[in-house]
């Protein structure tokens, strides 16, 4: 109630969900934004409005064999990937959301199975971010990084030169789910509860 924000902007479906269950949010009747902004991409009691699309990609080291090997999310689980996959921590909301999506595709069951598969193909125990995943399999450490599509963008005009270095080493690979399309989640705003400026915001 003391906030003097009017608009909070995050990313991730997974945290506008949680704005919107905490209370933080408020609707808003605004016919530009319905008009511009498809139902899928917008709450349905238009608490908030997604702003940018991204993926949740594979990017894969261009001297391995990855490229001729990885297919769908699922198949990431597949032994054959033992040893090869850099993806961070489970506690991550941008993970958190692709597992969200494995159980709406494919139910409970086989998403613990799934994580489990994934868990064990690991190159190394989740540390860092996105950009981090993708450097060490650029340096070798595994061949396939699980990370959004904007970091790779972020990295090649990055003023840190090993991570402009490291992306000339990668390339990305769009899974799929095996009844499905390419993960996508957003980045989104919506007006806060007590937004003291609420016919601009």
């Amino acid at each position: 109630k003391n906030s003097p924000a009017d608009v909070l902007i995050t990313v991730d479906a997974g945290r506008l969900y949680q704005a919107k269950s905490q209370d933080l949010l408020q609707s808003v009747n605004s016919e530009y934004l319905t008009k511009n902004i498809p139902a899928s991409l917008r709450d349905s009691d238009n608490k908030w409005f997604a702003l940018t699309k991204r993926s949740r990609v594979a990017v894969y080291r261009t001297d391995s064999d990855a490229a001729n090997k990885l297919s769908t999310y699922e198949d990431l689980a597949d032994p054959k990937f033992k040893g090869q996959i850099m993806i961070r921590s489970s506690n991550n909301i941008y993970n958190q959301s692709l597992m969200a999506a494995m159980i709406a595709h494919n139910g409970e069951e086989y998403a613990l199975k799934w994580a489990k598969g994934v868990v064990s193909n690991m190159a190394k125990a989740p540390k860092g971010n996105d950009r981090y995943q993708v450097k060490a399999v650029a340096n070798g450490i595994g061949s396939i990084a699980i990370a959004n599509t904007y970091y790779i963008g972020k990295m090649v005009n990055n003023k840190d030169a090993s991570q402009r270095e490291s992306v000339k080493k990668v390339k990305i690979f769009f899974p799929t789910f095996k009844n499905g399309g390419t993960h996508i989640n957003v980045s989104g705003a919506g007006v806060a509860k007590y937004a003291p400026n609420k016919s601009n915001a």
